[in-house]
Order: C-alpha cells, then sequence, then structure tokens
C-alpha cells in the first residue's frame, strides 16, 4: 500500500462531509426561520401597542381639553393636570 493510501485509510472515520454551500443554505435558512419568526412577533406586538394607544389617548386627551375651567360636569377634582397629562401623553407617543 502506497503512502499515500495509508493515510486515507487512517483518517477515514466514517464521517460524511457536507459541501460547504450545503452547510450555508442549511443555516442561511435556519436563519431566515428565526428572522421571519421576530417579524412576526413585532407586528404583533407593534399592534398592542397601537391598540394601547388608541385606549388611553382620548382618555388623556379628553381630560386635558376639559382643564380649561369651563367644564362644569367635570367630575374628577385634578388641579393643573394639563401639563402631567401632556407630559404622559408625550411619553405614551414615544413607545
Amino acid at each position: 500500500m502506497s503512502e499515500q493510501g495509508k493515510i486515507e485509510q487512517i483518517e477515514n472515520f466514517g464521517f460524511v462531509v457536507s459541501g460547504e454551500t450545503d452547510v450555508v443554505k442549511s443555516n442561511r435558512e435556519t436563519h431566515e426561520d428565526e428572522v421571519n419568526k421576530k417579524n412576526r412577533e413585532i407586528v404583533k406586538l407593534q399592534e398592542r401597542v397601537s391598540t394601547l394607544r388608541n385606549l388611553i389617548l382620548p382618555i388623556l386627551n379628553k381630560l386635558k381639553d376639559s382643564d380649561d375651567g369651563t367644564d362644569k360636569t367635570a367630575y374628577i377634582h385634578w388641579p393643573k393636570r394639563k401639563k402631567i397629562i401632556e407630559d404622559q401623553i408625550d411619553k405614551i407617543m414615544k413607545v
């Protein structure tokens, strides 16, 4: 047996060698699946945040607008609430 034949026989451990393109393709598909999953999660979170804004902002705007002293039907006594509410609205809009 030649020296090269001995080396090949010794180094053959029975491993299956995948081509580099197969490994890269498999990794790319795995990462694409993960990215798609994360993108779906992002869309769901954006929808939840939008819903949250739509629930909170009308109430805060109504409270802010009734702070001019002319609304006699306001049941919440909250003096000087306009600035506090405006700050809170700004925080919510940044979410």
